[in-house]
Parts: structure tokens; C-alpha cells; sequence
């Protein structure tokens, strides 16, 4: 049935009860679903869709792939010419300055949402310290296994860009390992609209839902399993990028020559081949997004996996992760504490002699910095 009507009826109400009649509203599958089932009612028509296809396992009948514009991939599969890798930089430099920020700070939950329920909480670690914007307090459950939700009632009109949960990696069992993302126009009727599997070693905010093209009233988060089993789970934050906040636009005329004044290695180039290369810069560093945090934790720290990095690394201003990759490389990349610590000995004497008549020792050897640093 393409569309129609169901009468719900009571079989405990009696005559008098008003039956009520609820739509068929048929849902559209997604690619992926469509494969599965053997099926596919719609063509893949995006980049990314074509990607995950070409790279993935093929289950299902053989996937239908709109026809390429073979002329504009062949520009986008090449550099421009005479282009080097400072022009990528410069360039990255450019598009940086002219998008939003899309760090830690993106304001308050509350701009988004009325308010916020929970299924349970221990003591004092309440619903309120999800949205007051300091992670070092937490909201923390106490319930049964896999029951545990955040509920977000959202503000008219509100659609999700992107949808954060901040959780430290050093919570133990009470870390999430698997989250349900639920959404629905109210709490009795809802879909799983996105299920992700986190790295439990991870500390930051960890985007669990983006790119939303509709408002939904409500919005579930699940905590479905913690590491190691654990029964309870610790969240320590929410956080939300809606799409009323303005992201990168790629057009041409984002490319004007006033722009681009300060900017020596761009003036002179075309302003299609500026647009053409951006987007190809925009494509690999969601790319990269989504996949560095599968590929860090499992890098030995050599020459090797760092210049893999240091490659790319003229362009990772662009990317959403970046804070977090700096802050993970840098905890990870720690040594232990020496087993015993140096003693440091300073010639105070010296130093004041020296403060007193700079001329006694010209070099400035005796100098606090040069004992300290030489």
C-alpha cells in the first residue's frame, strides 16, 4: 500500500470511545537498506554514496550509479597545473578564515533545546550537567544494562547539523561503547535514525549524529553497552551545532579578488580552478573526519606514520577534528615519569655578579638562563 489510513481501535473501550485514524505515511529506505533487501529505488547519485559502495562489501543486487560528468572529474582528479603544495596550504589558510569554527565552543545547548529528561541518575549527577558546559561534571545513570537514554525535546524548527556527547575515555566501565540515536515528533514514536560503535580509549566530544535534513521534536540518545559490560554510564556533556549556524559555501564568488589580496599564490590563479580545488580539499578532509579515529589509535609512533600525517598536514586546518587529534597525539606520545629526577644546581652567586657588571663575563655563561639551559 503506497498510502492510506489505519483505525486503531481499543478492543477494552467501549461504544462510546472515538476510534482514532492515523495516516500511512510510507518511509523512504535508504541506499544501503535498499541494497540489502535485494532492492534499489533510488540511484546513487552522490559522491559519498558512490564511494562507500566502491569500497565496501557488496551484499544485495548490483547497486544503480547515475552516470558520471566524465570532463569535471577529470579536472577534479588532477592538480592544477604549476601547483604545489604551498598553494594548497595558502588555499586552505583562505577557506579556514571564510567558515565557521566547529570546535569545542559552540555555544549552549539550551539555544536548541527546551529542555532535557533522562532515565535515571545517582545522587546529584542530574540532567543539568549535560548542558552546563563544564566537563569535568557528569551526568551519571543508575539503572539497568542497555536501558540508560538522554531524551532532547527540541526548540521549533531546530535541525541538527551535528550532535556531540563529551565522554573521557578514563570513566573505565562507565564509558560508552555503543549508542542508539532515536528521533520521532513525540517520545512515544520513535526511529533509530543512527547507531554508532565508540572507541572506548577516547576523550572529547564524539559526533554521534550530523548532517539531519529534518526537525524532529525529539530526540533519544541510547547508551546500549559500556565498555567492558559495565552497567552504568557517565556522560559528561551535550552538545549541538544547528543548521541555522553558517558552514563553509563553496561557489565562485567566495573567491573575490579583494579576498584574495592577502593572499599572493591565489591572486593570480583562476577562479574556477581555485573553486575546483577547493571542493576536491573539502571532499578529502570529510574523509578524513571520518576516519582518523579508526586509524590513530592503531599507529606506531614512527618516522613512518608520522610523515603519513605530516603529508597532509597543510590542510588539516580545515578539519573538525583537529583540536581532538592535536590533544590525542600529545597524551599519547607521553612519557612515563623518570624513575629519578635530575638534580638542577644554580650559581647564584655568579649570576649576581654578572647582573652587577655585565662586562666581567660577556659571554653571559654564568648567567641563570645559560645554567639552566646549557
Amino acid at each position: 500500500m503506497q498510502e492510506g489510513w489505519i483505525l486503531l481501535y481499543d478492543v477494552k473501550a467501549g461504544l462510546e470511545t472515538a476510534n482514532v485514524l492515523l495516516p500511512v505515511v510510507p518511509e523512504t529506505p535508504t541506499a544501503a537498506e535498499q541494497r540489502v533487501k535485494g532492492k534499489q529505488l533510488l540511484p546513487l547519485s552522490s559522491w559519498e554514496q558512490v564511494l562507500e559502495y566502491t569500497y565496501s562489501l557488496k551484499v544485495g543486487s548490483p547497486a544503480v550509479v547515475i552516470e558520471p560528468d566524465t570532463e569535471a572529474v577529470k579536472r577534479l582528479q588532477k592538480p592544477p597545473q604549476n601547483w604545489t603544495i604551498e598553494n594548497d596550504e595558502e588555499l586552505a589558510k583562505y577557506l579556514a578564515e571564510h567558515m565557521e569554527s566547529n570546535n569545542e565552543e559552540l555555544g549552549s545547548v539550551k539555544q536548541f533545546v527546551e529542555s532535557v529528561d533522562v532515565s535515571s541518575k545517582c545522587d546529584d549527577e542530574d540532567a543539568s550537567c549535560l548542558t552546563d558546559g563544564d566537563t569535568s561534571t557528569y551526568w551519571e545513570s543508575d539503572g539497568s544494562q542497555g536501558q540508560h537514554w538522554m531524551r532532547l525535546h527540541m526548540k521549533k524548527g531546530t535541525i541538527i547539523k551535528r550532535l556531540y556527547i563529551s565522554v573521557d575515555g578514563q570513566d573505565d566501565n562507565y564509558m560508552p561503547s555503543h549508542v542508539i540515536v532515536m528521533a520521532g515528533q513525540d517520545g512515544s514514536n520513535l526511529k533509530k535514525i543512527n547507531d554508532c560503535n565508540l572507541d572506548v580509549n577516547y576523550t572529547g566530544d564524539y559526533c554521534i549524529l550530523e548532517d539531519m535534513t529534518q526537525h524532529y521534536r525529539v530526540i533519544e540518545i541510547r547508551i546500549k553497552e559500556c565498555k567492558d559490560g559495565g552497567i552504568d554510564t557517565r556522560i559528561h556533556g551535550i552538545k549541538i551545532k544547528s543548521t541555522k549556524e553558517k558552514d563553509i559555501g563553496f561557489n565562485k564568488d567566495l573567491f573575490k579578488n579583494s579576498e584574495l589580496v592577502r593572499y599572493p599564490r591565489l591572486e593570480s590563479v583562476d577562479k574556477d580552478v581555485l573553486y575546483r580545488r577547493a571542493i576536491v580539499m573539502q571532499r578529502f578532509i570529510k574523509l578524513f573526519d571520518s576516519v582518523i579515529q579508526y586509524i590513530v589509535p592503531s599507529w606506531p609512533y614512527s618516522v613512518g606514520s608520522f610523515g603519513q600525517l605530516n603529508a597532509v598536514r597543510q590542510i588539516l586546518i580545515l578539519s573538525k577534528k583537529r583540536s581532538a587529534l592535536i590533544q590525542r597525539l600529545l597524551k599519547q606520545s607521553e612519557t612515563s615519569k623518570p624513575s629519578s629526577m635530575p638534580k638542577l644546581y644554580i650559581n647564584r652567586r655568579a649570576a649576581a655578579e654578572h647582573k652587577s657588571d655585565p662586562s666581567k663575563d660577556p659571554e653571559c655563561k654564568t648567567t641563570v638562563f645559560s645554567q639552566v639551559c646549557f
